[in-house]
Formats: C-alpha cells, sequence, structure tokens
C-alpha cells in the first residue's frame, strides 16, 4: 500500500471538511443575524385600526397615536363615570380585559364591591362629562382626564362633582394594558401631576 496516497487523501478530506465547517458556521451566524432582525422588527411593528369614518388609531413600538390615546381615555372614563344601576357591573367586567392577568383577580374584587353598592339604588345613576380647557392630557405612564361628574335620581341632576381621572397605563408592543385607575374630586390644575407632600 502507497503510504504517501494514503495520506494525501485523508489532507484532501480534512480540507474538504475545513471548508464544510466554515460554511456551517456561517450558515449559523446568517441565521443567528436573522432571527435577531426578525424581533427587532416585531418589536417595532405598529398596528393600525380604520374604524368607519375615521382617519385610524395608530399603535405600536410602545406608543400611540394622540387620536388613540383620546379614543381609549374616552372610552374608560365613560365606562366608569357614566352607569345605570343596571349597566354598571356590565362596564366594569369590559373594563376588566383592559388589564393584565396579574391585576384582573384585585380589581375584580373591587368593582365587584361598587357594582353591588351601585345596584342597591336603582333610581339613582351618574352621567360624565369632560370638563376644563383641556380636558385630556397625558405622558408616556399616565392619562389625565378632567371631567364633571353628574348625578342623577329619577333623571334629574341633583349633584355636579368636579372629577380627575388618573390612569396609569403602559403599551406593550402593540397592547394597551390599563395598570391603575384613581379618581380624585376637588378644583385646581393637574391634580393627577401634583406630586404627594410626601415625595
Amino acid at each position: 500500500m502507497d503510504g504517501g496516497k494514503f495520506l494525501s487523501t485523508i489532507d484532501r478530506l480534512t480540507k474538504q471538511n475545513r471548508i464544510l465547517g466554515v460554511a456551517l458556521l456561517l450558515m449559523l451566524v446568517w441565521n443567528v443575524m436573522n432571527w435577531g432582525m426578525a424581533k427587532s422588527m416585531q418589536a417595532k411593528t405598529t398596528v393600525v385600526v380604520v374604524p368607519i369614518g375615521d382617519h385610524g388609531l395608530e399603535i405600536g413600538a410602545g406608543k400611540a397615536s394622540d387620536r388613540y390615546m383620546r379614543r381609549m381615555a374616552r372610552y374608560i372614563t365613560s365606562q366608569l363615570g357614566s352607569y345605570t344601576a343596571a349597566t354598571a357591573r356590565q362596564q366594569y367586567e369590559e373594563l376588566l380585559e383592559l388589564f393584565p392577568p396579574d391585576k384582573v383577580g384585585m380589581v375584580q374584587n373591587y368593582f365587584e364591591k361598587i357594582a353591588t353598592d351601585v345596584e342597591r339604588f336603582p333610581s339613582i345613576s351618574s352621567s360624565l362629562r369632560w370638563a376644563g380647557q383641556e380636558p385630556l392630557k397625558y405622558t408616556d405612564t399616565r392619562i389625565q382626564v378632567q371631567a364633571e361628574k353628574q348625578r342623577l335620581v329619577n333623571g334629574s341632576i341633583t349633584e355636579r362633582t368636579p372629577t380627575w381621572y388618573c390612569i396609569d397605563y403602559r403599551i406593550n408592543e402593540a397592547r394597551f394594558w390599563l395598570l391603575n385607575i384613581e379618581e380624585k374630586v376637588g378644583t385646581g390644575e393637574d391634580l393627577c401631576f401634583l406630586k404627594s407632600p410626601d415625595a
């Protein structure tokens, strides 16, 4: 047997395996780069919702358009502030869909107590309308709505209360999550953005 021929065959196979190894390594690097780019593109996805007769509501990449924020604020405050004994429970249940799963149980118990209290007095209802020069203000984490809450007994207004809704939220990619809602009563400016005395 010719030893030189055997060694040259082994050398040739080794070289070919090196080329194959380099090719596999390049394919692996290419796939990892593609995966990273796909994840990056997914995080920047913007969803455009176009209701009939509207210009569209945009949300995505962790932010939303002014029109989307206005619609969401109006929906949340209407569900909370305008109700009757017959509709309150259903409205609160709809709002639960906006909360993240880890908060739903606690919020559901809270809404359940309010709905039970409202249902005890079927002749009393509530109506909410936005008020002020600039009723809606928001930052990246908080929405403030200035409104007037009207208490009605048998359809007649018996009380008008200046009310502020402080709504904490976050946007994950193209999903709006409601984190907390605080209702403040009183007059002033930007009650939702005032720091507490302890701060």
